[in-house]
């Protein structure tokens, strides 16, 4: 009996599918568009707003003008969407333009004392444009 080895014939080289790679590309993309969460979009203090019947239209300035002031019903204090403690207030306020208008979400069941200490410490930085947000009756 004679013995041949096997003819086998070579393999391809090997290559990478692009498609594929794309396909989950993709996906990752969409995955983290739709998971993001925009700093614009997001309150980081849970306000319920005072209503306000208002008939007359008010024109609106772009949220990112604001220099943002919100106080929640348990006296937390956040700045430009960052917790802060009332103690540390006026130097914060003190690096700020106050030519900038200010924009004070406080929650409706908060004292109206914490309120009017926090105007206080507002004029007294020098700012004199003040916005007060309510939430608008239908």
């Amino acid at each position: 009996m004679n013995k041949q080895p096997l003819a086998i014939p070579p393999l391809p080289k090997p290559r990478v599918e692009m498609i594929n790679l794309i396909d989950v590309m993709i996906t990752l993309v969409a995955f983290f568009m739709l998971t993001t969460v925009f700093a614009g979009q997001q309150q980081h203090l849970e306000i319920d707003l005072p209503a306000a019947d208002s008939n007359g239209h008010h024109p609106a300035m772009p949220e990112n003008e604001f220099l943002l002031l919100e106080l929640a019903h348990d006296g937390k204090l956040s700045f430009q969407g960052s917790l802060l403690p009332s103690s540390a207030l006026p130097a914060v306020l003190q690096e700020q333009n106050p030519a900038r208008p200010v924009l004070l979400r406080a929650d409706r069941t908060c004292s109206y004392e914490m309120v009017v200490q926090l105007i206080d410490q507002l004029k007294t930085a020098g700012f004199s444009q003040l916005a007060l947000e309510v939430k608008t009756n239908p």
